[in-house]
């Protein structure tokens, strides 16, 4: 069954999912403190063989995080809809990029299964998608190359746990510049869930 697991970049609009993934974040302490704590929201390290690994801390339910491949770190866009200075958002569970229906900037993904990071060395001539409108589904929460098919992740039930799948997202910029990402995790240290772990690196 394909997840709907989307949202209209509007600030402090967003219904709750309805299917099972809801239950993960149902069951979330403090979800809603976000970055309170005084750390950075987004947090970029180097990873390995010229790669590079960002957290994000997106585990407010009303808030978005947005960050820019060229800066490496978070941006405050005064308006997501027009600006051009930002390439992924993130809240919880949800990913969408600056384009279609989302934003302005022009961004576009293309979806690689079942790739390993290392592998992909030339982004792909085709396949690029941009967020679209709502489909016919019980919430507001649009359509993103991180929720085609079966989502960037699955959800076992019985941990009440999120777990990437392994896809290799090639992220187009408007600008024409290219990077590649996998999710590699959901949790932080503490296991805490809404703070997803990406390595990137630009094609």
């Amino acid at each position: 069954m394909v997840k709907r697991h989307r949202a209209l970049l509007s600030i402090g609009a967003l219904a709750l999912p309805l299917l099972a993934a809801c239950a993960e974040d149902l069951t979330v302490e403090n979800a809603d403190e976000g970055s309170g704590d005084g750390n950075a929201a987004v947090v970029t390290e180097a990873g390995t063989g010229g790669t590079s690994l960002t957290r994000v801390d997106a585990s407010d339910m009303a808030a978005w995080r947005y960050f820019s491949f060229e800066t490496a770190s978070e941006v405050v866009p005064a308006d997501p809809a027009t600006a051009t200075d930002w390439d992924l958002a993130f809240q919880r569970f949800h990913i969408l990029s600056n384009g279609g229906v989302t934003g302005a900037g022009g961004a576009a993904v293309a979806v690689l299964s079942g790739r390993a990071l290392a592998d992909v060395t030339a982004a792909p001539a085709d396949g690029y998608v941009e967020d679209s409108p709502d489909g016919d589904d019980d919430d507001t929460i649009a359509e993103s190359a991180f929720s085609e098919g079966d989502g960037w992740y699955a959800y076992d039930p019985a941990t009440n746990r999120l777990s990437p799948y392994p896809n290799v997202y090639v992220v187009r910029t408007g600008s024409g510049a290219q990077f590649k990402l996998v999710i590699v995790d959901y949790y932080d240290e503490a296991g805490t869930s809404g703070h997803p772990l990406f390595e990137w690196a630009s094609l």
